[in-house]
């Protein structure tokens, strides 16, 4: 939730129906013009809200605004990097007037460290401030400048679900036209950041930020933490909520079931071995831009004198 990519805060609940338990459900934000209206400060009547559309061709439904919103995105980024080279200078500095670059680096880079599979073809939703000239404000505070922002969302396929292994190389998947287990990566799914990467400017933010968030963000200490406390939240209530369903098994003696807690250690030992796996992607994606290898660095600092 520190990126700069847009979450949904999220409550475990246990919910109780004529006095029936019913199970754990999890209460969490919604995102519609009322939940960018409060994080943003912003009049939710000027926003526009896509969501993508399944198929071979770039296609968006609107859940805020108008279709001449989604024609415009389609026109003002896809087209135009199509008709204009993302490699010369002037092209990008269009193209960062059009779309927040930080948020879209940031947000690919969350994708692609947990392995969702179930992207980018598929759960793809974006949002934008219409400004009262149309025009990007760079004075505007952040999400009010008229650029589109993208969505964190549904990425309960990361993590390894399925035994989608911790060694999947999801940097190339998300740059590349191929189908995988089911998942057709369409050409339009994957062309902005496939695009984007040829621009030296953009591939040096994106390279040197996934490696600051490797080392901090996703640093497996942190990770496993924030999981065990997400695990804390509902422990007491898995054995009533498995009771109540029979499918997330807290004991078994099949050998073909698996249980909760294995749930959970499978989670943390994915997140645990999930660094060094994508630095090896990093480095094979971009060895022709000067990524030659890792290297380990110690920093002595004094961490009352900042930050």
């Amino acid at each position: 939730s520190h990126l700069d990519v847009e979450t949904m805060a999220y409550r475990p609940s246990v919910v109780f129906l004529n006095g029936e338990f019913w199970g754990i459900y999890n209460i969490r934000e919604r995102y519609d013009q009322h939940y960018l209206a409060s994080h943003f400060k912003l009049d939710d009547d000027k926003v526009a809200i896509l969501d993508s559309v399944s198929g071979t061709v770039e296609k968006y439904s609107v859940q805020e605004g108008t279709q001449e919103d989604a024609d415009a995105f389609i026109n003002d980024i896809t087209n135009y990097i199509k008709s204009n080279s993302i490699t010369q200078k002037d092209t990008y500095e269009y193209i960062k007037t059009k779309m927040d670059v930080s948020n879209f680096i940031d947000y690919n880079i969350s994708e692609i460290f947990f392995g969702n599979t179930d992207w980018p073809a598929n759960n793809v939703s974006l949002w934008r401030y219409k400004t009262d000239d149309g025009e990007y404000h760079p004075e505007a505070p952040v999400g009010q400048d008229g650029r589109w922002r993208w969505f964190v969302k549904d990425m309960d396929f990361g993590l390894g679900l399925y035994n989608m292994s911790v060694t999947h190389n999801t940097l190339n998947y998300a740059t590349s036209e191929y189908s995988e287990r089911g998942t057709n990566n369409y050409p339009w799914a994957v062309f902005l950041l496939k695009t984007l990467l040829q621009n030296t400017e953009f591939r040096n933010e994106f390279i040197n930020r996934f490696a600051d968030h490797l080392n901090t963000t996703f640093d497996p200490k942190r990770v496993n933490a924030i999981v065990d406390e997400a695990k804390a939240a509902i422990e007491t209530a898995m054995p009533e909520h498995s009771n109540r369903w029979n499918v997330i098994k807290m004991t078994t003696t099949r050998p073909f079931e698996t249980t909760w807690s294995k749930n959970v250690e499978d989670i943390k030992t994915y997140a645990s071995n999930r660094p060094t796996y994508v630095k090896q992607h990093i480095v094979s994606k971009f060895s022709n831009n000067g990524v030659t290898g890792t290297a380990s660095i110690k920093l002595n600092s004094v961490a009352q004198q900042g930050y």
